[in-house]
């Protein structure tokens, strides 16, 4: 029963990523009448970034996951401290 709700949670989401490609794809061709593929690149850039730092990179051994996620906390942090009030 526990490897169900696994595959249920992934399954999930895999389909929310897909919906944001496509919802990011539908919107740019409702607005421009023009269809921008790079939304795909920069989703498998993406995906391929996260693996390579989830399993490969310096946070591997922060576990995976979370050390990916914190990392992620952290750079947002130093950027909105960095950024200049928009006036």
């Amino acid at each position: 029963m526990e490897a169900l709700a696994v595959q249920a949670l992934a399954g999930l989401a895999s389909a929310s990523s897909l919906f944001l490609v496509a919802s990011g794809l539908t919107v740019i061709f409702g607005v421009s009448r023009i269809v921008n593929f790079a939304h795909g690149s920069l989703y498998m850039l993406g995906a391929f970034l996260a693996w390579t730092f989830v399993s490969h990179g310096p946070l591997a051994e922060l576990g995976g996951f979370w050390g990916f996620w914190g990392a992620c906390c952290w750079r947002r942090s130093a950027w909105a401290r960095s950024a200049r009030p928009w006036r």
